[in-house]
């Protein structure tokens, strides 16, 4: 309900709100498809978009476009278009109920909404039927130097260093392992002492185990506890929480959608009765005439 009656006719917060809300979904989904479609390449290979999802090139066969993503992304940037239009239909016109401001806006907004929806039943699906490829993904974490900051941390941790300290430290050792074609896991102990020893002329004595620890990926994931953190046991918890979210949400809008329809059944029954009586109304109106009592 309106509180003031002038902005019902006036006011169209609620379809620039919509559409607003609408852009900022589709923008955030197309970074998702952003990252996705870079794993989906031959160099990252962290997974596979099925071929219901993706398309052929038209001169060479063995390219696999990720069609889906790709429209995606296209429907976020159409989606951000439409806020502009809907936000300029409304700007420097009249505060009154006038076509340009108020309803200027409703085509593309309405447009925009069934092609959002669509998108996201094409996200949704290729997102349901794409391989993961896990074995590759930790060979890349493994081989990189992601892990570098959990051992600048055990440095920290372990011998009271200062960060900075430590990050040097690490840094050099980093630097050294790169320019030795060498990866990450294959760092040591006798390396950070190595590099301690030059920088500030003395030996750290952390053990080798440590050091295997801090560079394991999945050791690195499962120390990073805190809230929002992505131990297994956070991200679990996370997950749960937002499933509960999203059933209350769903409980939420079916809600919605019967009160909607079940106004809808009573405007009709409503309609159906006023229209009635108008028309019972006008019969005694003509047959009064017909017997000259009116």
């Amino acid at each position: 309900m309106v509180e003031i009656g002038y902005d019902g006719v006036s006011i169209r917060d609620d379809l620039q709100e919509t559409v607003a809300a609408l852009a900022i979904l589709m923008t955030g989904i197309s970074r998702v498809a952003t990252d996705l479609q870079s794993w989906n390449t031959m160099e990252f290979g962290f997974l596979e978009l099925d071929d219901a999802y993706s398309s052929v090139s038209s001169i060479m066969p063995q390219k696999k476009n990720p069609q889906a993503l790709e429209h995606v992304k296209a429907v976020a940037a159409m989606a951000i278009g439409t806020l502009n239009t809907v936000l300029a239909a409304s700007k420097n016109t009249a505060l009154a109920d006038v076509n340009d401001g108020v309803s200027a806006g409703n085509a593309p907004a309405i447009e925009m909404i069934e092609k959002a929806t669509r998108a996201m039943l094409v996200f949704e699906g290729a997102l349901r039927t794409l391989t993961v490829k896990p074995e590759v993904m930790l060979r890349s974490a493994e081989i990189g130097f992601g892990t570098a900051t959990e051992l600048a941390d055990i440095i920290v941790r372990e011998t009271g260093m200062s960060f900075r300290m430590a990050h040097n430290i690490v840094r050099r050792v980093v630097r050294d392992t790169i320019e030795a074609g060498r990866t990450a896991m294959t760092m040591t102990t006798a390396d950070l002492d190595e590099a301690c020893k030059a920088l500030f002329g003395h030996t750290l004595g952390i053990s080798e185990e440590v050091v295997r620890r801090a560079l394991d990926p999945a050791e690195n994931l499962k120390s990073r506890t805190v809230t929002g953190g992505p131990a297994p046991e956070r991200m679990h918890e996370m997950i749960a929480r937002r499933n509960t979210a999203f059933g209350e949400d769903a409980t939420r809008i079916s809600n919605i959608r019967k009160r909607l329809a079940d106004a809808d059944v009573e405007l009709d029954t409503q309609t159906q009765k006023a229209l009635g009586g108008a028309g019972t109304q006008a019969q005694n109106h003509m047959t009064g005439e017909k017997h000259g009592t009116r």
